[in-house]
């Protein structure tokens, strides 16, 4: 080889370990260093927050090892809120927390409405409300006036609340929005009931029935939009069982591949708490192998019939098909934006709205589990 070659074959190689120490930071195993910070400083901030609780806002902006030297996270707990989860210990899978509140709730940082804990490749992935960039970010729907559907034109709306009317929203039939977790589906929903820790004032086959028909809001698209009624959604109700939620006080625990429903304790202003778990991989979407949800056990906080003087009661069927709905990958759209659709965060009062589907929920259905 004459020099000339020998001198460009160098510079070639060089350039090539050049490429691969840019990229080397993306792929490798050890802790990454922060920006402006060295190996040390961010050796000795993950020693700082290696406890049993993490808080949720400490990781949300960033990715960190699994497990490293300076902290192993697998069965920890990250904390957001009310809301909390056990790191998965498997090596690619995420848990799901989504919060569903009282009407008027400030969705602030204390009051999150959804928590993912995320494992990929031996990195952990923390995200609060959709809002860190993370592996599993949210499929999102058109807004208002970007997609038609088959219907007739809708009706108006007959039961504004005066916060809707103040921010002069259209209604859940004009609203197409939605969000969707992005990789995952739920191809059929066997659940299961579990009657242990329902407050006393809530007979329980209404509650059941009010549970078993929310799951079929779900599995049919029941809408007053006009919409086709015929979901290809697959849920099953297999009876009563002994076995506990996967949930403890707005906690995810961990997933024993059975979904169940049930009651318990959770903060003041919290309704309901679903937790789904799933293994997942990149580029195809995968079944949610886990779903469960807690309701509260607050004393008269549900009714089964709407009550003639009614104040900050909700109808157990409509806080149950927001939960089912999470059941099959749909997440929480914007309160703000769409207060009347089934999959806002926040339930709507002594109302029966939130048992039938806005236009964005079934849309979201539609597009997973086609009609």
């Amino acid at each position: 080889m004459n020099r000339t070659r020998l001198r460009r074959a160098c510079l070639a190689a060089v350039a090539a370990a050049g490429v691969a120490l840019v990229l080397a930071p993306q792929i490798a195993s050890a802790a990454p260093v922060e920006p402006g910070g060295d190996e040390a400083a961010f050796a000795s901030w993950l020693r700082s927050i290696c406890r049993p609780e993490i808080s949720a806002t400490t990781l949300a902006v960033r990715t960190v090892p699994l497990v490293g030297p300076n902290c192993d996270f697998r069965d920890r707990t990250i904390v957001a809120g009310p809301l909390s989860a056990l790191v998965p210990l498997e090596e690619s899978a995420s848990v799901e927390a989504s919060a569903q509140y009282v009407a008027g709730t400030p969705l602030t940082a204390a009051h999150p409405h959804s928590l993912r804990v995320s494992v990929l490749e031996g990195r952990l992935t923390v995200s609060v409300n959709d809002e860190a960039a993370d592996p599993e970010s949210a499929d999102e729907g058109p807004e208002a006036t970007g997609e038609h559907e088959e219907g007739p034109a809708p009706k108006p709306e007959v039961e504004p609340s005066p916060a809707a009317r103040a921010l002069a929203v259209p209604s859940e039939c004009n609203q197409t929005a939605y969000k969707l977790r992005k990789d995952a589906k739920n191809y059929y929903y066997d659940w299961y009931y579990n009657d242990y820790g329902r407050p006393a004032y809530f007979n329980r086959n209404l509650a059941l029935l009010d549970i078993q028909s929310a799951a079929r809001n779900i599995d049919i698209g029941y809408n007053d939009c006009g919409l086709r009624q015929s979901l290809k959604t697959k849920i099953l109700y297999k009876g009563s069982t002994a076995t506990p939620t996967g949930i403890s006080y707005g906690k995810c625990t961990r997933r024993d591949n059975k979904d169940v429903v049930g009651w318990g304790p959770l903060a003041s202003h919290l309704l309901a708490v679903n937790c789904s778990w799933k293994s997942w991989s990149l580029g195809r979407p995968d079944p949610i192998g886990d779903s469960d949800t807690v309701i509260s056990d607050a004393h008269n906080q549900f009714f089964y019939t709407k009550p003639s003087s009614c104040s900050g009661r909700y109808e157990l069927q409509g806080v149950m098909t927001h939960e089912f709905g999470h059941g099959f990958a749909l997440k929480h759209v914007s309160e703000s934006a769409y207060p009347y659709m089934t999959m806002s965060p926040e339930a709507t009062p002594c109302s029966y709205r939130d048992s039938t589907l806005g236009r964005g929920d079934y849309n979201a259905l539609k597009k997973l589990y086609g009609a």
